[in-house]
């Protein structure tokens, strides 16, 4: 993943990109998507996955959820992976998320902010379906005070795009 954001990414997300290209391996294709990183975002970022639990997601259905509506692609060798425009989108969203908390680095909040921050319906139902209000799931959580807060938008707002 070329690009300024990728040298500003944390230990954690780093990881989370890693992961991430792995499933889409593992899954038998070539193009890593922002699903691909909600899920190892929440396998390997601990407040990522303890604000999703907040709403009584696990990364268990997390991941089934993402594997039952994925695109069924054969499983095969996959020796070359791509990120996808919107994953790319969202890491340097990532970066402007961070820049905007003054924080050098991008961690796994920010990239969860950013993949909520695109819109990318695929997630957004998928959020959805396990009971997750993207909304709620946008603003932050009480103890981190000095982050900046985004506008509420509806359901409706964020799956239609107005």
């Amino acid at each position: 993943m070329p690009g300024p954001e990728y040298e500003r990414l944390s230990d954690g997300a780093h990881l989370a990109v890693v992961l991430a290209e792995r499933d889409a391996r593992l899954a038998g294709q070539d193009v890593v998507s922002v699903e691909h990183l909600l899920v190892a975002l929440a396998e390997s970022d601990e407040q990522v996955a303890q604000r999703l639990a907040s709403f009584g997601v696990t990364v268990d259905a997390l991941r089934d959820r993402v594997a039952e509506w994925g695109v069924a692609r054969p499983v095969g060798a996959v020796e070359r992976t791509v990120f996808s425009p919107t994953l790319r989108r969202a890491v340097q969203l990532g970066g402007r998320v961070a820049a905007q908390e003054r924080s050098p680095m991008i961690e796994g909040r920010h990239l969860l902010s950013a993949l909520l921050e695109v819109e990318d319906e695929f997630v957004l139902r998928v959020l959805i379906s396990l009971g997750v209000d993207p909304g709620a799931l946008r603003r932050r959580p009480a103890d981190e005070p000095d982050a900046p807060t985004r506008p509420r938008r509806t359901l409706l707002a964020l799956l239609t795009g107005r």
